[in-house]
């Protein structure tokens, strides 16, 4: 009696659903699945047209995927419309795509052990085979079975070597042109992480967006090319707050499109700071809606690609929307933490994200006050949080200090930067003392 070969009709459904609901799902499993991972002709049919659309940068949905089906002649061969369509309802939670992966993944596995031990036997009941070279041969077939399931190798510690040697030579002022916040917490922080998360996060009204230009005005200023995706306001909302951080002239009428409240003055010193920002390397984009997963992961491409952008700042990451529906909060925030991690990864670049700290109160927050402080605690390099102090004499104050730094340059540590608000500039006003503090 023969046997069916291992398979996961449910899990490979899943996936697909998956991608079909969130097509940044896709980037996540491209590397552990190719379409002959899938068992059911349909599937692996609708998989390889889903990388076909993906690296054309098509949109994928039940709609867009039949009709890209149907214009290739392969539509009856990935089960048919209504098939496509059952594949979209069939997702329990699409931000667990890796472990329906992995069971896919799997049952792949399974299979090909089992293909070669069949050829392993056929060649051993073959009397004029070498054994010693067929042991050898289906060796390396198990190996390779295994090593795909890895995805990993071996690389001896003389093959790191050079590597580790060529950073150690690069010149001091390479070493130093990294992402930086450009106030004293960069003697902590150290510099953003290329490949790595960073979060800054506040409560509501403490400054925020103001740190977010003022880190990019900052590194564009010194030619490190960025780009700000914002979901909370319009791109020419941003870029005002960069020119008056530039500028010294306050936003208070420029972002309410009053330019005629300006002394003559101002409006030369508006415009010389607009001339300067023009020349800088730095992207926005955003119309201050909310944005996929999937799109983010597309203009982050296209910054880092098209633009060449070193850094990627995100404005403000709960403004993503939910990977998937009836997802709880939770779920949401840990999956867009994943997929922004996976995004880092994917371009070699760091991404700073912000984010709203949920607990009101009077004490200063900690990394449990933010959403998926537990995925965060895993994922992201480094969490700087911030509090804006009651002014005294009409000055503005901030604490800073990290509530986690994956490689510390220094232990965590506290500064006190004074803030100008209408002019979103920040400058450290301690620097030989309370810095210390771990």
């Amino acid at each position: 009696m023969t046997r069916e070969l291992p398979s996961d009709r449910e899990a490979e459904k899943s996936v697909l659903g998956a991608i079909l609901h969130d097509n940044s799902a896709l980037a996540r499993v491209v590397d552990l699945l190719a379409a002959d991972s899938f068992f059911h002709p349909a599937h692996r049919e609708a998989f390889k047209a889903m990388l076909e659309m993906w690296t054309a940068r098509q949109p994928i949905d039940e709609i867009t995927l039949a009709g890209f089906l149907r214009a290739r002649g392969r539509l009856e061969q990935a089960g048919g419309v209504l098939y496509l369509a059952e594949l979209g309802d069939a997702t329990p939670v699409s931000s667990n795509v890796m472990a329906y992966a992995e069971i896919v993944q799997d049952r792949q596995a399974r299979r090909e052990l089992i293909a070669a031990g069949q050829y392993a036997e056929a060649a051993a009941r073959d009397g004029e085979a070498d054994p010693i070279g067929m042991a050898l041969e289906v060796e390396q077939a198990f190996r390779d079975i295994g090593q795909r399931r890895t995805r990993l190798a071996w690389t001896p510690a003389a093959q790191l070597v050079p590597r580790l040697d060529a950073m150690a030579r690069t010149p001091e002022a390479e070493q130093d042109a990294g992402i930086h916040t450009y106030t004293f917490m960069d003697r902590y922080l150290g510099g953003f992480t290329p490949g790595f998360v960073s979060l800054l996060a506040a409560r509501t009204e403490n400054g925020k967006t103001a740190l977010l230009c003022h880190i990019a005005e900052g590194n564009a200023s010194r030619n490190v090319p960025g780009a700000l995706i914002t979901l909370e306001m319009r791109d020419w909302q941003v870029l005002t707050r960069i020119v008056c951080r530039n500028s010294g002239v306050s936003g208070t009428w420029p972002l309410r499109r009053k330019f005629h409240k300006l002394d003559e003055t101002q409006m030369r010193d508006f415009y010389d700071g607009l001339n300067r920002v023009a020349r800088m390397p730095l992207l926005i984009a955003g119309d201050g809606r909310e944005l996929t997963l999937s799109e983010v992961r597309y203009l982050c491409r296209m910054a880092v690609r098209e633009h060449g952008a070193r850094w990627i700042g995100l404005d403000h990451i709960k403004k993503i929307k939910p990977p998937a529906p009836r997802m709880t909060m939770k779920e949401a925030q840990d999956a867009r933490i994943l997929e922004l991690s996976e995004i880092a990864k994917e371009l070699d670049v760091p991404i700073v994200v912000l984010a709203q700290i949920n607990r009101e109160g009077i004490g200063e927050p900690t990394l449990g006050d933010i959403e998926g402080s537990d995925t965060l605690a895993q994922e992201a390099d480094a969490v700087l949080l911030f509090q804006v102090q009651k002014p005294v004499d009409n000055e503005h104050w901030m604490h800073f200090w990290l509530a986690k730094q994956r490689n510390a340059a220094k232990s965590h540590g506290f500064v006190k930067v004074q803030w100008w608000p209408w002019i979103y500039r920040f400058q450290d006003m301690q620097r030989n003392e309370g810095l210390g503090v771990g």
